[in-house]
Order: structure tokens, then C-alpha cells, then sequence
């Protein structure tokens, strides 16, 4: 809440000639305090959480194939759902897709975050893991932003580091010296 508060009172003082920031920053709460919500109310045990990453594996396969349609046709097939953007971004030659999100880089963010959440589910059902891991790269690869491969490299690091998860103030203590 104190979060929201903050980001909601951080609109006074911005130029309300493009847009007005705190109609932006209320959907950014709404978005914060949504997803929250739906956690909280949601996953509230291990059976849960693995049965949301076998959805999440599942919408990430139709999402990487509308990416790779926009990617190759420079259309965006969710303009029919009101898209930002019909047509694909090109930047030096390269199609950037988006496909239901705001701009190419949340695109591959979006890809990036959830590849690391879906390794696990490699333990247990093999070939929707590597579906949905190969979706997750795909629509890191369509998005065409090198935002989105620095994420995964960061997510990936993490995911190594797990088992390192005991020492992690000294891990924290060494990255803050290192940097």
C-alpha cells in the first residue's frame, strides 16, 4: 500500500500534455495491487504454484506463435483486441513484435521473467517444459530488444544461484563490493 501511495503521489508535478500521469499511474496501482491480490488469493500452497506454472507453459506457446506471426508479417494479429500497435516496430532492419503488450521490450521481458519460473516444471513433465521453454526464448528472439536478454541472464544467474540460498547476505555483501 505504501508502495501504491508513492506511486500515485509521484504524478504531481508531470506535464499533463501527452497523457495524464495519474490516469497512468492508477492503472500501474491497479496492475501492482491486482496481481498481488490474485497470489494472495490464489496460490496459497506448492500444488498451486506448480499447477500455475504448467499455465503459465501453456499460454506461453499460443503467444510465441502470434509473436512469430507479427514478426514475420510485420502485422500484429492483436490488433483486433485493440493492440497499441498494428504494425510491427522495425529498427535497423529488424521487426521488434510486441504482440499483446505494450512495446517489444515488456514483450521479451514478459518471455524472460517466466523462463526461469518454468525450469522446475522440467522435473515433472518434461515435454511441456521444453515447449514452453522454447516459447519463452522464441518470444524473447521475436521481440528483438536486448532488454529482454540481459533479464533472462540475470534470471538465469538467479536460478543458479539457488542453491547458494543460504549464503546469500554474503553473496549480497559481495556483489554491492564487486559493483
Amino acid at each position: 500500500i505504501l508502495f501504491c501511495t508513492i506511486i500515485v503521489l509521484s504524478a504531481c508535478g508531470h506535464d499533463t500534455r501527452w497523457a495524464n500521469p495519474y490516469m497512468f499511474r492508477l492503472g500501474f496501482v491497479l496492475n501492482v495491487l491486482g496481481t498481488y491480490l490474485y497470489f494472495k488469493c490464489h496460490v496459497k500452497s506448492i500444488d498451486d504454484w506448480k499447477n500455475l506454472q504448467v499455465a503459465l507453459a501453456y499460454t506461453l506457446i499460443p503467444l510465441a506463435l502470434m509473436m512469430f506471426f507479427e514478426f514475420l508479417t510485420r502485422t500484429n494479429p492483436y490488433r483486433v483486441l485493440g493492440a497499441r500497435q498494428a504494425i510491427a516496430w522495425v529498427r535497423e532492419g529488424q521487426v521488434r513484435a510486441q504482440g499483446p503488450f505494450g512495446g517489444p521490450i515488456l514483450a521479451g521481458t514478459a518471455g524472460a521473467v517466466v523462463l526461469p519460473l518454468l525450469a522446475p516444471l522440467y522435473n515433472r513433465r518434461k515435454k511441456l517444459a521444453v515447449c514452453g521453454l522454447v516459447a519463452s526464448l522464441a518470444i524473447i528472439a521475436f521481440s528483438s530488444s536486448s532488454g529482454p536478454i540481459g533479464t533472462l541472464i540475470i534470471g538465469l544467474a538467479c536460478l543458479y544461484l539457488w542453491k547458494y540460498r543460504t549464503k546469500l547476505k554474503t553473496i549480497a555483501y559481495s556483489t554491492i563490493v564487486l559493483l
